[in-house]
């Protein structure tokens, strides 16, 4: 009877959970106001929903239900990573121009990388100084941690807002990279903090072999999940050439290529993660072999299909996902607190320097002080960077000022943030090991203000991208589209040369099956919804032979536009 009651149970928080994403996407769809983005109705629905769901549990009686009905409220960092964010980030890489992303390798390695760790030492040190420092609210780890965290640019809420838009693609290829990359960075900075204050770094200082280590863990992570996702993506082109699908007549083929290009894209996903690696990163550069090999293995009728499903799929998930937030508001930030009778509160059970925690979850002068280091940060980690990128760049092929201002202020943070707030550690986690002291009471404080610099960046960031593209000039929509210069000789630079050879002369005779009724390339792959893909009516078969010399000489171009950057 329990059972067929928490079945019951479950029914409902899903049916609700169905009807509020049907809701969110139909009010993002018909009601347009300037300000407020598809991402900001989500997230008021999702406050409605938790609200409603709030009172709920707060009118029951046994504290078994209310505990169940809020469960439905909280941030599952699981379900977020494994189940929600695959096909956001396949549908945003399955549309990408990966022409522009090539091109700009560089920049977005020295935004995603340099600039990331610039953004965690601004963060860090302006969190611990500016909350009091050893008499403060957090402790040096604590500082770090969330530093770490929160400089995490977050794809999700990006993407969404550059996608409604229809921002210049070069742009959009440049803060989708940075943002992707970003995560791997800011999530191994996390995690490496952790583990130093599960060791006890903090008693005992952090020594430079802990830099090395941490240094080492994020190569390891960074170059295994690119080889997993290229790899992985090789061999999705490989199952499609071997697998001659597209000799099959095209409605059935289609069906069954998109039954197989979620399947396998997911698993180059699993298999990254699987092995502690980041599947993000693994997913971007599987996608990028994916729309160069794999989609001219593939029928004209299921490239379109598996484009326009995977859209949808996405369009599901990242509304979702922006519901879950919405709804963790009111657990997060007006829930109450359950720790206020757990021994160690006054300090006791930890060494120094631990303090005791505010009474309220949400103290102002932590939000203020975060919204403000997360706008300087930035600062810090754009403008000069975006300097020493131009330097290594062609003079027509400079990122500009009002580009710069652009990039700065799409730094909205979002459901990675959040995730990994919700997994800060407790006092639980580290009492009675060596890293006693490192962490304290602070998990509540940390999501709390995470959630509301969500909000804020969402809400204002979000909501005025449109109008900050107006100001500075960036083409939107179909002013937007353009293709890159496409060099007419081999790069000078004997590497790229040889990277365009091996290319042209080795994996796409390997990885493309050059017979078949197969879908022509998009050597556009803007980032707009997939009704502007081109398709080739089944009728017309002798378009094909036409259309292979301009397909082949625009796939030859892919590489070889990499030499108008680093």
């Amino acid at each position: 009877m329990g059972e067929a009651h928490g079945g019951y149970e479950l029914s409902v928080v899903l049916l609700a959970a169905m009807l509020t994403v049907t809701m969110a996407t139909i009010i993002g769809e018909k009601v347009h106001f300037w300000w407020m983005t598809e991402s900001g109705f989500a997230i008021l629905v999702g406050m409605a929903l938790g609200l409603a769901l709030w009172i709920y549990a707060a009118t029951q009686d046994d504290p078994v239900k209310e505990v169940r009905t809020l469960e439905a409220l909280q941030f599952d960092p699981e379900i977020f990573t494994l189940v929600l964010l695959p096909p956001i980030i396949f549908d945003s890489d399955y549309h990408l121009n990966h022409r522009f992303f090539i091109s700009n390798i560089g920049s977005i390695c020295i935004f995603a990388f340099l600039g990331t760790v610039v953004a965690f030492a601004v963060l860090a040190l302006g969190l611990y100084y500016g909350l009091g420092g050893a008499n403060g609210l957090l402790t040096p780890l604590e500082a770090c941690a969330f530093g770490a965290l929160i400089s995490a640019v977050d794809p999700v809420a990006t993407l969404c807002i550059f996608s409604s838009t229809g921002a210049d693609p070069k742009l959009n290829a440049l803060i989708f990279g940075e943002s992707v990359l970003n995560d791997a960075v800011a999530i191994v900075l996390f995690k490496t903090v952790v583990q130093l204050g599960f060791d006890g770094a903090q008693s005992r200082g952090v020594a430079f072999v802990d830099l090395l280590h941490a240094v080492g863990n994020f190569c390891l992570i960074f170059i295994g999940s690119t080889l997993i996702g290229v790899i992985g993506g090789a061999a999705i082109a490989l199952f499609f050439k071997v697998s001659r699908l597209q000799t099959r007549p095209p409605d059935v083929a289609a069906t069954a290529e998109l039954v197989c290009i979620i399947c396998l894209s997911y698993a180059t996903f699993l298999v990254a993660e699987y092995a502690r690696l980041s599947g993000i990163v693994a997913a971007l550069f599987a996608g990028a072999v994916c729309v160069m090999y794999v989609k001219r293995n593939m029928t004209v009728q299921g490239a379109e299909l598996c484009g326009t499903v995977i859209h949808a799929l996405a369009k599901f998930a990242d509304t979702a996902v922006f519901i879950l937030i919405g709804c963790g508001f009111w657990l997060y930030l007006v829930g109450e607190t359950r720790h206020g009778d757990e021994p160690g509160r006054n300090g006791t059970v930890f060494e120094p320097p631990c303090v005791p925690i505010y009474e309220d979850e949400v103290v102002p002068s932590f939000i203020i002080l975060t919204l403000c280091l997360c706008l300087l940060s930035r600062i810090v980690s754009v403008f000069p960077l975006a300097w020493l990128a131009n330097r290594c760049r062609s003079k027509e092929n400079q990122i500009s000022m009002n580009e710069q201002c652009v990039i700065w202020f799409s730094g909205l943070r979002g459901a990675i943030a959040l995730c990994l707030a919700v997994e800060f550690p407790t006092a639980d986690n580290v009492r009675g090991t060596p890293g006693e002291g490192s962490f304290c009471y602070q998990r509540e404080h940390v999501v709390a203000c995470t959630i509301m610099v969500v909000l804020c960046t969402v809400f204002t960031m979000g909501g005025f991208t449109k109008p900050m593209l107006e100001l500075c000039g960036i083409p939107m929509g179909a002013a937007a589209t353009k293709t890159p210069k496409s060099p007419t000789r081999e790069p000078k630079n004997w590497l790229k040369r040889a990277i365009v050879r091996a290319e042209r002369n080795v994996l796409r005779p390997v990885l493309i099956n050059s017979s078949g009724n197969s879908a022509p390339p998009t050597p556009h792959l803007a980032a707009t919804p997939p009704t502007a893909n081109a398709v080739v009516p089944a009728s017309a078969p002798a378009a094909a032979p036409a259309a292979a010399p301009a397909a082949a000489s625009s796939a030859s171009a892919a590489p070889a536009a990499a030499d108008a950057d680093v």
